[in-house]
């Protein structure tokens, strides 16, 4: 096949695709893969009818359909956002925070609409003290952030909790 692309007079890199194409096209076809087939580890959510066979043997009570939002509704409620995680801390366990627990002194500065002091490194390692008031907490691709207003900037800014150091709740 590639003499009779030679001989058709087509350049080195056409003979080079159609070779890497060949050779995708033999790929696929000795691993037998199927992109029309629905992929077997997708994520599937419970719904009123499924959840309901979680805990219990099926029927057809009238009771059942309200079962199923109970059982909905407990897994909602086991899904908690974390900004209502930190108002369920009690104020017993705020009193005492290690200092190498960051997300407790957070979630205290937030309970209780306090100030937060601390170091904050940027990208480059450079360390700055800020103050920053009427926190807020958010999550996003894993990472721990929060927001608020700083008082060095004098805006409202946001910063990633793994960054910063010496956490301290200011009134």
């Amino acid at each position: 096949m590639i003499l009779l692309i030679a001989k058709l007079g087509l350049g080195y890199g056409v003979i080079v695709v159609i070779i890497i194409l060949l050779i995708i096209a033999l790929a696929r076809k000795s691993k037998d893969v199927s992109y029309n087939q629905p992929k077997t580890n997708q994520k599937t959510y419970p719904t009123p009818q499924t959840s309901a066979s979680i805990n219990k043997t099926p029927s057809n009570s009238e009771d059942d359909s309200i079962s199923d939002f109970t059982v909905l509704d407990d897994i909602i409620a086991q899904n908690k956002s974390k900004e209502s995680v930190i108002n369920d801390i009690p104020n017993e366990k705020l009193a005492y925070t290690p200092k190498d627990d960051k997300r407790l002194i957070v979630a205290k500065a937030i309970k209780t609409d306090a100030a937060l002091e601390f170091y904050y490194s940027n990208y480059n390692g450079e360390a700055s003290k800020r103050t920053v008031s009427n926190l807020d907490y958010s999550e996003e691709f894993g990472t721990e952030y929060i927001s608020g207003f700083c008082h060095l900037r004098e805006e409202d800014r946001t910063f990633k909790i793994e960054r910063m150091s010496k956490l301290k709740v200011v009134s």
